[in-house]
């Protein structure tokens, strides 16, 4: 059994609804749920059944039609500021193709961070994110160089950078090989046995891939819940009782 660092962090989503920008029919129904600091959770389900829409919900990209996000007992609607406190990494790469991995770390060490940082800790914090993704290696290639997997990883030290209670992770892993995949989940969890809260939705995952995660949230079409709960043993017996 895992240990995890103890804190009172906790994203709690009661009974929320999100409808289709435009066409206005539900794409989550009636959704609830807990996130602990220092819990790793996987999301997993069809095409369309609000993966990637529930992580915008809480992040507040995509708003609620009915429900409540709390994060620490706080409600994220009336109290914005506190979002600062969620990271979000889209699926689609953020990094500037022309500037090295470095170079990307410290321009958005230089837009991100409080102004009156001085230059030694902005470079300090860089390095303490090269070393924590294992990017030391590729730090002066140029980020159109490198590989997928190692852009994903530019991503998330991106996203890191503001020290995050929780970081939401939408398909992350999408489009990379099984060695890239595993190297993201073995990061991934290693960030949130630093004590941060991860969120993440994946399309096709490997069974190893749950032995790296506490908790499973499956959903299916129309964006309700299937499943809800310890992602092992539990969901794979919950799983071959369903095929039988």
């Amino acid at each position: 059994m895992r240990t995890r660092i103890a804190t009172n962090d906790r994203i709690l989503i009661k009974n929320i609804d999100v409808l289709h920008p435009k066409k206005k029919f539900p794409l989550i129904r009636a959704l609830s749920l807990g996130v602990q600091a220092g819990e790793f959770m996987g999301i997993i389900g069809p095409s369309g059944a609000g993966k990637s829409t529930l992580l915008k919900a809480i992040r507040d990209i995509m708003p609620i039609s009915a429900g409540q996000i709390n994060l620490s007992a706080v409600d994220t609607r009336e109290n914005p500021e506190i979002l600062k406190e969620i990271g979000f990494v889209p699926q689609d790469d953020v990094v500037i193709p022309e500037l090295t991995v470095a170079e990307n770390l410290r321009y958005a060490a230089k837009l991100r961070l409080p102004t009156d940082w001085p230059s030694q800790a902005l470079d300090q914090k860089v390095d303490e994110l090269l070393i924590a993704m294992n990017l030391e290696a590729q730090r002066d290639s140029y980020c159109s160089s490198i590989s997928g997997g190692q852009r994903k990883r530019v991503n998330l030290a991106l996203e890191m950078m503001l020290e995050p209670t929780f970081l939401l992770a939408d398909e992350v892993c999408s489009g990379l090989s099984s060695l890239d995949t595993d190297n993201i989940l073995q990061h991934l969890r290693s960030i949130a046995d630093r004590g941060k809260g991860i969120l993440l939705t994946i399309h096709s995952p490997d069974i190893e891939a749950f032995d790296l995660m506490d908790t499973l949230l499956v959903l299916d079409t129309g964006g309700f819940i299937a499943y809800y709960g310890p992602a092992q043993p539990d969901a794979m017996q919950y799983f071959s009782k369903q095929t039988h």
